[in-house]
C-alpha cells in the first residue's frame, strides 16, 4: 500500500464531492462520534442537527472535527480530517 499526503485542492475535491462525514465531539473527557449530511458552502461546513447528544457535547465544547473519506476498495481510499469550532 503506497500512502500520500494529499494536495490541498485534492482536499477540496473531495469536500465538495461527499456529502457524508463523520462528527467527532469531547466532552468531560468522552469522545462522541457520530455521522452527519453536510454542505460545504463559503469555506464553511453546515449540518443540520435536532438536540441531543452530539448538540450538548458541541455546546459544552465547541472544539469539534470532521471526517470526510472516499473508498473505491479497500487499497484506494481518501480521508480528510478537518479540526475546527462549533457555531450555532
Amino acid at each position: 500500500m503506497r500512502l500520500r499526503e494529499m494536495l490541498p485542492s485534492e482536499c477540496s475535491i473531495l469536500i465538495s464531492e461527499q456529502r457524508v462525514a463523520r462528527l467527532g465531539c469531547c466532552r468531560d473527557n468522552q469522545s462522541y462520534v457520530v455521522p452527519i449530511y453536510y454542505v460545504r458552502a463559503e469555506g464553511q461546513i453546515f449540518s443540520f442537527s435536532m438536540p441531543g447528544r452530539k448538540i450538548e457535547f458541541m455546546r459544552s465544547n465547541p472544539l469539534v472535527c470532521v471526517e470526510i473519506e472516499h473508498s473505491t476498495d479497500q487499497h484506494r481510499w481518501k480521508c480528510v480530517v478537518i479540526e475546527g469550532r462549533y457555531h450555532e
